[in-house]
């Protein structure tokens, strides 16, 4: 019973450890992602005769995710809680007005997958796997031999 007690706390106290992420460092983790070339591409001159680099605005939001990124091209998509890895992917492209199914598919899974609480991830992404050699060997030539 006593296990079953710390098991619950801990569950529980996961969910209250998790916190959302501001707008200010969605916006600042996609600037430091995003790649030289996109961020060429949006700078600008001040008042006072400096370059400076346009802040990434919030493209598109869902309760897990959110587009971070430049209308003109380039977003990154990030994860809102800060239990989860910030940066889920990001694209050097403009962000169509509307998603593409197979894109609007995975966005939907993401969200769900990251906004169940059961279904807490505490391994790293990262870890170590194991290299399997190869089973066998082809070389693919005119007559299609097959070193076994």
């Amino acid at each position: 019973m006593k296990n079953y007690l710390i098991i619950l706390f801990c569950l529980i106290s996961a969910s209250v450890i998790a916190e959302q992420r501001t707008e200010a460092e969605l916006c600042k983790i996609a600037q430091n992602v995003l790649p030289q070339s996109v961020k060429e591409r949006h700078l600008i001159r001040s008042n006072n005769g400096k370059i400076e680099l346009l802040s990434p605005k919030i493209l598109y939001r869902t309760n897990a995710l959110s587009f971070v990124g430049y209308s003109e091209g380039g977003f990154v998509v990030l994860s809102n809680e800060s239990t989860n890895e910030a940066v889920l992917g990001y694209s050097e492209t403009c962000m169509p007005d509307t998603l593409p199914d197979g894109m609007q598919w995975w966005v939907d899974a993401m969200n769900s997958v990251l906004t169940d609480k059961t279904n807490i991830r505490r391994t790293p992404i990262t870890a170590p796997h194991k290299i399997v050699e190869p089973l066998i060997e082809t070389a693919w030539a005119q007559g299609f031999h097959i070193i076994i």
